[in-house]
């Protein structure tokens, strides 16, 4: 990557500060979910050797007319929605995992983040595979997210919130303060204008002790209208987008706001 903000020598960022990195698509194509799991089993069974299927439960009650303080409850499964994820493929040890609906597909990777350029290599070889598996004819949604660990000492949540006034780093221009924990910034990609969107520091729901703070960048395209299905108008995008957040995560990161985790 290019013309990267360097990042601002502070003891409380020495340590890695990425908890989560993920990208997510939502895609038109030949093959069913069911399908492109067997192609995917047989490809990654090495490096995701446990797999998991998700099943969507519904319950519904009805009552007696003569007794409705007791009703009957009947339960039924059903596929989740194509937009959902319906399989999934991880290892404990490398904290790596890919999701497969039947037009979604997530690739996530926690714990350790080994950098950009490993998390593209991982990535790069689930789109070459689940696009030929899938037989992929257009994309409709991608989602690129970083989820940021930062420390502070206990009871600075105030001060912390009053110190991050969301950035606008150059080029990014036009922004909207969405409410006092959110901001939506328009950016400019090849294919037209797209969002990113920053969340202020807030609790990680696994660690309430460790705060984070959230960056997404989404993509929605006509959903009449899907982009055609190349894998490498996708790593494009997922280029510029990682810049674009790399930006604004460092442009946030000023003295007064590190003053304020201190």
């Amino acid at each position: 990557m290019t013309n990267q903000i360097p990042l601002p020598e502070h003891p409380k960022l020495k340590d890695p500060t990425v908890k989560t990195v993920a990208f997510e698509m939502t895609f038109v194509s030949k093959q069913s979910a069911e399908q492109v799991v067997s192609e995917i089993q047989r490809a990654l069974s090495a490096e995701y050797p446990k797999m998991a299927q998700r099943w969507g439960h519904k319950v519904e009650a009805s009552f007696d007319p003569e007794d409705p303080s007791t009703p009957q409850f009947t339960a039924s499964i059903a596929t989740p929605p194509p937009n959902e994820p319906q399989f999934k493929f991880y290892s404990d040890q490398h904290q790596r995992e890919v999701q497969v609906g039947e037009a979604f597909l997530q690739f996530l990777l926690a714990g350790e983040y080994p950098g950009w350029s490993a998390f593209l290599v991982y990535l790069k070889k689930i789109l070459s595979l689940h696009h030929q598996a899938a037989e992929t004819i257009g994309y409709t949604s991608f989602k690129l997210i970083y989820v940021n660990r930062i420390d502070w000492f206990p009871g600075a949540e105030e001060k912390i919130l009053e110190a991050w006034t969301l950035p606008v780093p150059p080029p990014l221009s036009d922004s909207v303060q969405v409410d006092s924990r959110q901001q939506r910034i328009v950016i400019q990609f090849p294919d037209g204008d797209q969002e990113i969107t920053i969340t202020a520091p807030g609790v990680d729901d696994e660690e309430p002790s460790r705060p984070v703070i959230q960056l997404d960048i989404d993509h929605h395209i006509d959903f009449d209208k899907p982009e055609r299905a190349l894998p490498d108008n996708l790593l494009a995008w997922l280029e510029i987008a990682h810049e674009r957040i790399h930006q604004t995560f460092r442009c946030a990161l000023r003295p007064d706001f590190l003053e304020a985790i201190s």
